[in-house]
């Protein structure tokens, strides 16, 4: 398949996996980009807000960035603002888990890509390793 395209079940054609970073790579691919809230569209602008800034902390060039490296770039900030939050948190003398990764739509139906996974017990982290695939994404359907 297609990173980016599923056939969904009862659809005649593929379509978009993750409309909203195909929207946001777009924007980016073609320089038009606005940092806005866009009232219309409340949710692409936030996503746009918290995203944006992270493709240039990262390195990558927003006009050449490919999808893969989007979703990506998305994960890691998705970990980051849970982090932030159980940070705020009062989590004296509480045990948690946090896993992250990426849905996957694929015909056979979704799956995720595991990317960082980790306990905290007793004040202390340990990584957690759920396959081998901190790098690479599947090659499946579509990622997101």
């Amino acid at each position: 398949g297609e990173l980016g395209k599923v056939q969904r079940d009862g659809q005649a054609c593929e379509s978009g996996a993750c409309g909203a970073l195909i929207a946001l790579k777009n924007e980016m691919t073609s320089g038009d980009i606005h940092l806005g809230i866009d009232s219309n569209d409340v949710e692409q602008s936030l996503l746009r807000m918290r995203l944006y800034p992270a493709v240039l902390a990262s390195g990558h060039t927003p006009s050449d960035l490919t999808l893969a490296e989007l979703t990506k770039i998305c994960s890691k900030a998705a970990l980051k603002d849970t982090e932030k939050l159980i940070a705020g948190a009062n989590m004296t003398n509480i045990d948690y888990a946090v896993f992250s990764g990426v849905q996957i739509h694929t015909p056979e139906g979704d799956v995720i890509w595991p990317s960082d996974s980790y306990v905290v017990v007793d004040g202390k982290r340990e990584e957690l390793e759920i396959g081998d695939c901190r790098e690479e994404l599947p090659p499946a359907h579509s990622a997101q």
